[in-house]
């Protein structure tokens, strides 16, 4: 069943407009009294409607409901935040011309932030008398989940976190690092195996040379894209192996793919990289919303890091990943633009004793390098060996691990499934 939750555009104006959060109920196949299990979707500006499919087929709905929210400004819910603008690659002003058509739309961007939205989760909790709920939260969507847990407590039972961003951390500050660490990871890996250590002997070798290639002669290839040719330069090279690592369907295919576009195999690429080898994580451009995703990144962005921190995070680090940094810089120069300049902006490291499960991609580039702090003795984190962003719809052991953690979210999670998983199963030429 589908419905509509208003809410106040802004939460500090008594006199504020009203806006419209698309909620989508999903019932569980048996009647039970457990508590529901509300989706946070990533992001920011992922739609969770969009993911119903899966949560309709899910063991998960055995004996609970699911319910997805879109967060305002997101897939369904109204007004919409998306920037048709972003549809035209080549146009340099696309986002100021987004921001612009929003604003003149009466459209106050400084209420899309992450306080907001989770006050608007404390409202749909309140609305259903459904507390106290379970919370699965994906990336971005788990900054909003603690949020909820700390300030709301009673309303939450148990939060399963999948490839947090937790507002703790600048994921722009440890952009380069991260891919870099995993894909360090990917050939220590490759390296082990010995089928992949035959078929590629020299990946790291291989990697640093085609990414230099194809940063002093950008090259056209075919095979990456489904019918299409893609032009790839050492940055955008990076760009979509850092995309690949992410996706747990792509992931098996980088050896292959780095092979082929270091010896210039045009030709072979499609039968050496097939499958996912473009690897964009998963999302429909039609179900993610640019606007959202600048007034609520860039909020939190702007207050956890500077350009010298990401600078500095990217210190040391082999000259192909530096794109990924100056993308980052790029990102906050970009946000200079969208936010006001007298946005008042903080953030508190997040803080819960709600019992919690992390899930974690070891291959993730994505989510943020955690800092040392301590936690509750109530949180656990589980890593999965070949994952990457994005863990709970990618491997059926972490289903069953989420099912029983929230059967008894207080006792560590059983997790002997995790023991028998290991590192990818890649790809290489099979002997002909």
């Amino acid at each position: 069943s589908c419905g509509r939750l208003l809410v106040p555009e802004d939460r500090s104006a008594a006199d504020s407009p009203e806006i419209s959060l698309f909620v989508v109920r999903l019932p569980a196949r048996e009647d039970s009294d457990k508590r529901p299990i509300i989706v946070l979707a990533g992001g920011p500006g992922d739609s969770a409607s969009a993911e119903s499919a899966w949560w309709l087929n899910t063991k998960l709905r055995n004996t609970r409901d699911i319910i997805l929210i879109d967060q305002r400004g997101a897939g369904l819910s109204r007004p919409s935040l998306e920037c048709p603008e972003f549809n035209v690659n080549d146009d340099a002003d696309r986002l100021a011309k987004c921001r612009e058509r929003l604003l003149s739309a009466g459209i106050d961007l400084s209420a899309y932030q992450a306080e907001s939205m989770a006050q608007d989760i404390a409202d749909l909790i309140a609305a259903l008398k459904l507390a106290p709920v379970n919370v699965y939260a994906r990336s971005y969507g788990a900054r909003l989940a603690l949020l909820l847990a700390q300030n709301q407590p009673g309303a939450v039972r148990a939060l399963a976190l999948d490839s947090a961003y937790t507002g703790g951390d600048s994921a722009l500050q440890g952009a380069a690092a991260k891919a870099w660490q995993s894909m360090q990871r990917l050939f220590a890996d490759c390296r082990a195996d010995g089928a992949c250590h035959a078929a590629y002997p020299q990946l790291s070798t291989q990697f640093s040379s085609a990414a230099a290639a194809l940063a002093s002669q950008p090259v056209d290839f075919a095979g990456i894209v489904p019918g299409a040719s893609l032009r790839l330069d050492g940055a955008s090279f990076v760009v979509l192996l850092r995309n690949m690592l992410a996706d747990a369907d792509s992931l098996p295919y980088i050896p292959a793919l780095i092979a082929a576009i270091a010896e210039n195999d045009d030709d072979d690429l499609p039968d050496r990289a097939a499958n996912h080898p473009q690897a964009s994580p998963s999302r429909a451009p039609d179900n993610f919303s640019e606007g959202l995703y600048y007034s609520a990144l860039c909020a939190d962005e702007t207050a956890l890091t500077t350009s010298a921190r990401i600078e500095a995070g990217a210190a040391g680090l082999p000259p192909e990943f530096l794109p990924l940094a100056e993308s980052a810089l790029g990102f906050l120069a970009d946000c200079g633009g969208w936010l006001d300049s007298d946005d008042d902006i903080s953030i508190e490291p997040p803080s819960t004793e709600i019992p919690t499960l992390y899930l974690t991609g070891a291959y993730d580039p994505i989510a943020p390098l955690p800092a040392a702090s301590s936690e509750s003795p109530l949180a656990w984190r589980l890593v999965f060996p070949h994952l990457g962003h994005g863990v709970l719809d990618s491997e059926a052991c972490a289903e069953a691990i989420v099912a029983a953690f929230l059967t008894n979210p207080t006792a560590a999670p059983a997790d002997d499934c995790l023991q028998d998983l290991g590192p990818p199963e890649f790809y290489f030429p099979r002997s002909e």
